[in-house]
């Protein structure tokens, strides 16, 4: 019997796979030497404590700290009151447990868009994720909400993802709801899932809209105006370009103005996207539209990658994950491009597209 040796195309992308691994290790151990484990779970954990002791949980001298856990708590009032209890704790426990939940909210996200156990766990490497997972961010679990919003589970053995229209019947109305609601509830600016749901859900859009405000409303008697007013100061301090850490939105440097226009435009984009490829184009719009976009709001767009032929994804994976300002916009930029023109040139995607219930 003759073995049958690779094709070229399976050389070149084992290749890329392999050089994206190793790119995304570096960088990932990188960040574990970093003294910084936990941030996003330490940050909200002090501004609960100082909320609770009476001082102002929105610090304005945050935004003059450098990279650490001194940067500014930028969560709306409500997350003070749910960390409030988790300050009993000793802070080490809160951000294991944080940890915990960023890995597993990652990790069943990834599953949900089709890929084996093993990938998976690969997946998770790459800096977007590990990054999210060191520093137990709640954009792990905002990811997950949006995977199960406008991703059906797959069926056993298949690898790409399994689009899903929340428009169609199956699933209660409020489950929906709260599930795209729960991002821009966390951050106002990445309401571009709720949006999308608007378009093909009405109802479930109002009904999660309807209970973030229900929420808002009854915590409002702990809470008060005054955090409410000086969070919406502390969303204008992040909205200014001389932050050193404002992220690497393509926008960081132009008026702030300028920036939540383009926030707002991308937004308005879900509601004419077309809508067989509606959840991948929202991830999309996400990330080009994040005002403050860091390493771990790329995630969003791993559901376009997972379309794209293989080794047009990785090469975006491995620009990505060089943790530059142009490897990562040379990244995204070709992960758009490449998306945009699939439908006319179908070489883009992987033979294998995913399936519409």
């Amino acid at each position: 019997m003759i073995r049958q040796l690779p094709t070229p195309r399976a050389v070149l992308v084992a290749g890329l796979a392999l050089i994206a691994l190793l790119v995304s290790i570096d960088l990932t151990l990188q960040s574990l030497l970093v003294p910084i484990w936990g941030v996003d779970a330490v940050v909200p954990y002090r501004a609960a404590a100082r909320w609770l002791a009476g001082d102002q949980p929105y610090l304005a001298s945050a935004f003059a700290a450098g990279s650490g856990y001194d940067v500014p708590f930028l969560y709306p009032p409500p997350f003070l009151v749910a960390f409030a209890p988790l300050t009993l704790l000793p802070v080490e426990a809160v951000i294991m447990g944080a940890n915990i939940v960023a890995l597993v909210a990652s990790y069943a996200a990834v599953r949900r868009l089709g890929l084996p156990a093993a990938v998976a766990a690969l997946v998770l490497l790459w800096p977007p994720f590990s990054g999210a997972i060191a520093g137990g961010n709640a954009q792990a679990v905002m990811f997950a909400a949006f995977a199960w919003l406008y991703w059906d589970r797959v069926q056993p053995g298949a690898t790409a993802p399994r689009t899903r229209d929340p428009g169609a019947a199956g699933r209660p109305a409020i489950v929906d709801g709260l599930l795209a609601a729960c991002i821009p509830a966390a951050k106002v600016s990445q309401a571009h899932a709720w949006v999308g749901l608007v378009r093909a859900r009405p109802r479930a859009a109002l009904l999660g809209a309807g209970a973030a405000i229900v929420v808002v409303i009854a915590l409002l008697p702990l809470t008060g105006l005054d955090a409410w007013a000086a969070w919406l100061a502390q969303t204008g301090r992040a909205a200014d370009p001389s932050w050193t850490l404002r992220g690497s939105s393509l926008t960081r440097d132009l008026p702030a103005t300028v920036t939540e226009g383009v926030a707002f435009v991308t937004m308005l984009g879900a509601l004419i996207m077309p809508r067989r490829r509606i959840g991948s184009w929202i991830g999309l719009l996400t990330v080009l539209g994040a005002p403050t976009l860091r390493l771990y709001g790329v995630i969003f767009a791993l559901p376009a990658m997972l379309e794209l032929r293989r080794e047009v994804a990785l090469a975006a994976a491995i620009l990505v994950a060089t943790y530059t300002f142009e490897g990562l916009w040379l990244g995204i930029g070709l992960i758009t491009v490449a998306y945009a023109l699939g439908t006319r040139v179908p070489w883009l995607l992987e033979p294998t597209t995913p399936q519409v219930t």
